[in-house]
C-alpha cells in the first residue's frame, strides 16, 4: 500500500516538499517543466472562469487534506466551490481541510499508474466530483466523474467541463499550443 505525502509549504510536511512517501519509501517526484506549464494553462482557463462568476477557489500544488487523518493531497490544480471554502475566511495553513470539488492530475515522468489511480480513489471516497488526468506526452485530458465513468479527450477535440463547471470549454489545442512537445 503506498501512501502519499506532499509538500508545498511551512508545515510539518515542509520537510517532505518534493517527496511521496510510497510503501514506507521517499520517493522523488519530479513534475518537469512541459508539466508545470500545463498545469499552469489548465489553472489559468479555470481560475478565468471560476472567479469572473464568483464560483469559488483555484490553486495549484496546495495541500488538502480530505478527511479527518486522511493522507494530505496536492492535486496539480484544483477547484472548490464557495459551499466547501470560503478563501475570505479561511484560515492560512497547511493542509487545508475541505473537499476539493476537482481535482487535476498531470502526469509526469515520475508517476506510475497505481501512484495516480491511488488518488484517484482518495479523491472519489472523499467526494471530489471530477478527476482530470492530464497527460503532455499523448496530449490527452481524461476527465472521471467516477473510477468507471470517464470521457477522454485528445487531439484537438475540446473539453466540456459540465455538469460541475457548466459552460466551461477549454480546446486542448490551445492548451497544448507552445509547449514544446
Amino acid at each position: 500500500m503506498s501512501s502519499t505525502i506532499e509538500a508545498g509549504a511551512s508545515s510539518e510536511y515542509g520537510a517532505l516538499a518534493t517527496y511521496d512517501l510510497v510503501d514506507g519509501h521517499m520517493v522523488p517526484r519530479e513534475m518537469g517543466n512541459v508539466s508545470n506549464r500545463l498545469a499552469l494553462r489548465l489553472a489559468a482557463y479555470l481560475l478565468q472562469y471560476v472567479e469572473s462568476r464568483g464560483l469559488g477557489f483555484v490553486a495549484t500544488e496546495c495541500i488538502v487534506r480530505m478527511t479527518p487523518g486522511g493522507v494530505p493531497r496536492r492535486p496539480n490544480v484544483f477547484f472548490v466551490n464557495t459551499e466547501r471554502f470560503d478563501p475570505e475566511t479561511a484560515q492560512d495553513k497547511d493542509p487545508w481541510e475541505f473537499v476539493p470539488n476537482l481535482a487535476v492530475e498531470v502526469i509526469s515522468k515520475t508517476n506510475t499508474v497505481n501512484e495516480i489511480e491511488e488518488k484517484m480513489e482518495d479523491y472519489f471516497e472523499a467526494g471530489v466530483e471530477s478527476v482530470w488526468v492530464v497527460s503532455n506526452r499523448v496530449r490527452r485530458i481524461s476527465v472521471y466523474t467516477s473510477m468507471k465513468n470517464v470521457v477522454v479527450y485528445e487531439g484537438d477535440e475540446t473539453v466540456d467541463a459540465a455538469p460541475l463547471l457548466s459552460g466551461l470549454t477549454i480546446p486542448l489545442q490551445e492548451v497544448y499550443a507552445r509547449l514544446g512537445v
